[in-house]
């Protein structure tokens, strides 16, 4: 996935700065000089701080749904394990109370989209590679779409706290939603 290692320094520094900082109190500068790279090697990778954000996601999209490579994966009751250490992060991440579209200032529109799409993409590769085409009842990127707004908006809530069950019964209802979807889009 990433180009070189400098492209994964740079991801790194940036991760680790989010750990200890919101998105909108990191500047580029404070990514250079934790990923220790010059601001032409930053440039050359990346055109701002959002891009590094949306590459940073694109990643962890790919981590979470490489294993759900057999329609049981897709279809199995019990929430995958990968989803719900994802979402005991984003739970945990909420602890400073700034709602994501104040961390993200200007930049939340834009991410909140590209996110949004670049996950259904993911999940549309997937759910073709698993699940013939000629087995739907609507086109499969409907499907996907679906099921990324869902995962965001699950995400979203956890990260502003604003939900009243336990982690594995959000994951739980999220997994039960998404079978739902999948099973009402298959033909029989």
């Amino acid at each position: 996935m990433y180009q070189n290692k400098s492209r994964k320094r740079i991801l790194t520094a940036f991760r680790e700065l989010l750990l200890h900082h919101d998105y909108c109190d990191i500047t580029v500068l404070n990514i250079i000089n934790q990923a220790d790279v010059s601001k032409s090697t930053f440039y050359r990778h990346y055109t701002r701080k959002l891009d590094i954000f949306i590459d940073m996601h694109n990643g962890i999209f790919q981590t979470i749904l490489q294993d759900f490579n057999t329609p049981e994966d897709w279809l199995h009751h019990k929430p995958h394990s990968a989803f719900i250490k994802m979402a005991t992060i984003a739970e945990n991440k909420n602890g400073a109370g700034r709602s994501m579209i104040y961390m993200m200032g200007n930049d939340w529109g834009h991410a909140s989209r590209l996110i949004r799409q670049n996950l259904a993409d993911e999940i549309q590769l997937k759910l073709e590679a698993v699940f013939s085409e000629h087995t739907w009842l609507v086109p499969v990127a409907d499907v996907s779409g679906a099921i990324a707004a869902l995962h965001i908006d699950y995400i979203t809530q956890l990260n502003q706290n604003s939900a009243a069950q336990s982690i594995e019964q959000q994951t739980q209802s999220l997994k039960s939603f998404t079978r739902a979807i999948i099973n009402s889009s298959l033909k029989n």
